[in-house]
């Protein structure tokens, strides 16, 4: 295989991150929705519905990440049994993960209740969020299926198909919440029962997207060896809970984050809710590249030969067009502030909400030039299944997070909890640099470049 370069990078991560957009992207589709035919406090509930759905859904995109590091590097040393056995491992973890988030929904929805009551958030705002999640989580074993299955696509570069499955699952979304919302008057309701639904049809799309890259692979009946099926095991679980807890301190940040911000009233809880959606949606174009960036390392650790300059082409070419990206998004928030805001909130729908946004864009203006360092370097730990360096800079982060916020928030209010965030992911960041030498170490070393691939021979 052929050094990465940046044209292969780009081509890479401009589908990926259509692709990492989901779950932001149903977010802004649900907001916008609310907007225009619901109460500060639908918006709210629906805020803190999120949240939970965050705290639950971040946590299994270690199946994502893992899978993605995994199969990349099975890929780029051509061992197909390796990349088909890693499709059963991945799908049957998902299948049983997401049946437990199903059967588990009514306890899980009656604890958020309890968890997220407070003074200064209103009956109102803690009964829409019952609703909201009752009927989002009949959709959970699609979802979470699906998340495995983005992984597989992804470690092979199928980044393209993957985008076709996101953006339709997000254009399906958007017409059922419209209906439903807007034609039906089914409030909350409509906009759950709308995301659950392209939930389920987007797992369909990504399953048919699987049937074709097997075809591609040389068939679907073939390489199919069940002793691969359980090979490994501990080190796969090893690698998967590693990236689990990293990922769930990931949501619980965010989770807490939106719980901050209530005692600052509904109002204000609302507003942090779009900022952060515009964020997200933002932050995650920068996906792409740490999407690519797990592809590209992830073969060039796999391959037998030339594995060191592969790695650092892989390296060069994804920084690149990460540092490209971030300007380009500070810039186009920057300038097209008011048609960001007039599509999410039309100040003649929202004025308080809006000006409330308003108050606080400049968090969401710069965001992207923070958010490229831990992405792009997530992409880069991932793709090498360095777990226990993902897990480590991952707690050494929220423990900085908790200290600064519990500093700043009463001195700055809600400018103190964005500042706290907003370091927190620069420490993220500095506690992955710091590992950066044995990643390139693991690319001089011809064997043992995984946690779960523990022998590739040279």
């Amino acid at each position: 295989m052929t050094p990465a370069t940046t044209k292969r990078a780009f081509q890479l991560a401009w589908p990926a991150s259509l692709a990492a957009m989901i779950t932001p992207l149903l977010g802004v589709v649900d907001t916008a929705v609310l907007a225009r035919a619901a109460t500060p406090a639908d918006i709210a509930g629906v805020a803190l519905a999120g949240a939970v759905i965050s705290l639950l859904y971040w946590p299994l995109a270690f199946l994502r990440m893992s899978t993605s590091g995994l199969v990349a590097q099975h890929h780029g040393e051509a061992d197909e049994e390796g990349v088909r056995a890693t499709l059963v491992k991945a799908a049957t973890l998902g299948g049983v993960l997401g049946l437990a988030v199903l059967l588990l929904s009514l306890p899980i929805t009656r604890i958020a209740g309890v968890v997220m009551a407070d003074d200064a958030i209103s009956p109102e705002a803690l009964g829409a969020m019952g609703d909201y999640l009752a009927i989002r989580f009949l959709a959970a074993p699609f979802a979470i299926a699906t998340t495995a299955a983005i992984g597989w696509l992804s470690g092979q570069g199928r980044t393209g198909l993957m985008s076709l499955a996101v953006v339709g699952t997000v254009l399906v979304n958007a017409a059922l919440d419209v209906t439903f919302v807007l034609y039906l008057d089914m409030g909350v309701q409509g906009i759950a029962l709308g995301t659950a639904l392209a939930e389920t049809a987007g797992a369909l799309a990504v399953g048919g997207a699987i049937l074709f890259v097997l075809h591609k692979r040389g068939g679907i009946r073939i390489a199919w060896m069940p002793a691969r099926f359980t090979a490994e095991l501990r080190s796969f679980f090893s690698l998967n809970a590693n990236i689990f807890l990293r990922t769930l301190l990931l949501a619980a940040t965010f989770a807490w984050f939106m719980r901050a911000g209530s005692q600052f009233g509904d109002l204000t809880l609302a507003a942090n809710q779009v900022l952060m959606q515009i964020i997200l949606t933002a932050g995650l174009l920068l996906d792409g590249p740490a999407i690519a960036a797990e592809s590209l390392i992830g073969v060039a650790l796999g391959q037998r030969h030339h594995r060191p300059e592969a790695f650092a082409a892989a390296a060069r070419a994804t920084a690149k067009i990460t540092a490209i990206g971030a300007g380009v998004l500070v810039v186009l928030l920057l300038v097209g502030k008011h048609p960001v805001l007039s599509l999410i909130i039309p100040a003649e729908a929202a004025p308080a909400l809006r000006g409330e946004v308003e108050h606080y864009y400049l968090w969401a203006v710069f965001s992207p030039a923070i958010l490229a360092f831990p992405f792009y370097l997530d992409g880069v730990f991932i793709g090498a299944t360095m777990g226990r360096e993902l897990r480590n800079s991952m707690i050494v982060a929220v423990v900085s997070f908790a200290i600064l916020a519990f500093g700043l928030r009463p001195l700055l209010g809600n400018h103190g909890l964005w500042l706290a965030f907003s370091l927190y992911m620069l420490i993220r960041a500095g506690a992955l640099g710091l590992n950066w030498g044995k990643v390139t170490r693991r690319a001089q070393w011809n064997e043992g470049v995984s946690e779960s691939v523990p022998t590739m021979n040279a």
